[in-house]
């Protein structure tokens, strides 16, 4: 059987990847690739397939790690500051999700003229962590004192360089027993100043110094290896992981490996930047309750991307004693008033027939405002419109598919970017990015199911 008009994703990862929050298809390197956001509207730029994809942040600086101005070490490691716990949770948070058997909390950088991704990448990081229970996302400068032992554990999306952390954010993390994973920049905040002594008591409990790392800007590693598995990285990401510098082996757990290679992929020693002796460097290491991520997780993935290896890591923090369940999603892509009816049945029938239950992610309006494929004659079919597809899809309904709503209208790939609604909290609402969005409900099928708590809604390439 071909299916020609809609992908078909499968990917057989663990139970915290099975919702893929973000764009799943890699695009190629090239010279743009850090400008497809457009701060004032936060247009995305879509891939060869029409995938809408999140960049990576922008290259930290060369050379030796620097501390932003005012910093103020943290001294939680030299007994000068004890844990703390409270409920408070700054007004500038959202919460979301089902209850479950763990909480997260997700703090994200908002600084810079890139500190808008943070947020995207915090929606991300809240998509994933949603699976084991409640979310609570905030920027890590309204950060209040306690938080991190309110949760089961934390996750930090270092997106900007040298965000200005708050040092009771800071001193937290460090005197925390729960977990906390934290990805890309400022994990030398944790550790001040190298041969300080906030660095000297880091390096005695977690066996590498955060402060003596640097990033490896020579070897743009396009895989990485995690529990035997080798997974993709889109060289559009950059050579930007911070390799740690690992002091004492026996106390660091390497969890992903970044594998350095030539031109043609072969195995080739890193460069003497990563501070390794090999053809590979630390991606993602544990030690004590700290697991660090060398970079941002979340930029030009695809279905085999290290993402994959991200989502796995979670369990440790948040489901320590869970089984492993190779499990698989598929979701049947873009299927939109415009459709084959008749193509959509035998995909039903045909897996159906293997027993293998589905998702459909549709799309319930189909525009081309400038008439690009119809002759420049614009055109918008709604699924009101289209009584066969409607037909079909209810078809696929009762031989085990879901439908979900895809957005909400499908653009063509040559038209121009599509604007998305600003992610910040609108002045006077009580519903930002992360708050349930007023989603138009398919009449056909009754209420909609959104696939991240942002919004089903959002005008979206297709």
């Amino acid at each position: 059987m071909r299916i020609s008009r809609h992908r078909v994703l499968s990917a057989a990862v663990t139970a915290a990847a099975l919702a893929i929050p973000l764009g799943a298809t890699a695009t190629p390197a090239g010279a743009a690739q850090k400008d497809v956001l457009d701060q004032a509207g936060y247009s995305l730029t879509a891939g060869p397939d029409s995938t809408v994809s999140l960049p990576a942040p922008p290259p930290p600086p060369s050379g030796p790690l620097t501390m932003p101005t005012g910093y103020q070490a943290p001294t939680a490691l030299l007994g000068l500051v004890g844990a703390l716990i409270t409920n408070a949770v700054p007004p500038q948070a959202v919460t979301w999700g089902a209850s479950g058997s763990a909480t997260t909390l997700v703090v994200y950088d908002t600084t810079g003229t890139w500190g808008y991704l943070g947020e995207l990448y915090a929606m991300a990081a809240g998509n994933l962590a949603g699976h084991f229970g409640r979310v609570t996302a905030e920027p890590a400068a309204d950060y209040v004192a306690g938080q991190v032992n309110n949760y089961t554990a934390t996750i930090y999306i270092g997106s900007t360089y040298n965000e200005p952390l708050p040092t009771a954010f800071l001193n937290d993390v460090l005197a925390t027993t729960h977990p906390v994973i934290w990805a890309a920049n400022n994990v030398w905040q944790l550790s001040g100043t190298e041969g300080s002594s906030a660095d000297q008591a880091f390096e005695a409990k977690y066996g590498w110094d955060a402060s003596a790392s640097y990033f490896d800007t020579s070897d743009d590693a396009t895989t990485i290896s995690y529990k035997g598995q080798t997974f993709s990285r889109n060289a559009a990401a950059g050579a930007d992981i911070l390799a740690p510098r690992i002091v004492t082996p026996a106390a660091v757990s390497v969890l992903g490996s970044a594998n350095c290679t030539d031109s043609s992929g072969g195995a080739v020693n890193c460069a003497p930047i990563a501070q390794s002796s090999g053809t590979s460097f630390g991606w993602a290491i544990r030690s004590a309750n700290l697991t660090y991520v060398g970079e941002v997780p979340f930029s030009f993935i695809s279905e085999s991307d290290r993402y994959v290896a991200f989502s796995d890591l979670l369990f440790a923090a948040l489901a320590p004693s869970a089984q492993p369940a190779h499990r698989a999603l598929v979701r049947i892509e873009d299927v939109s008033p415009t459709s084959d009816p008749s193509e959509l049945r035998q995909v039903a029938d045909y897996l159906s027939s293997q027993n293998v239950p589905f998702s459909v992610g549709v799309i319930p309006t189909y525009t081309d405002p400038t008439g690009y494929y119809s002759g420049g004659t614009p055109q918008t079919i709604t699924l009101a419109q289209a009584a066969t597809v409607v037909s079909a899809l209810k078809y696929m309904q009762s031989k085990g598919g879901t439908i979900i709503e895809h957005g909400y209208t499908g653009l063509g790939a040559q038209l121009p970017k599509a604007r998305h609604t600003p992610l910040t909290r609108p002045a006077g609402t009580a519903t930002g990015s992360f708050g349930p969005a007023p989603c138009p409900v398919t009449q056909a099928f009754g209420p909609a199911r959104a696939r991240s708590p942002g919004g089903c809604c959002s005008p979206r390439q297709g």
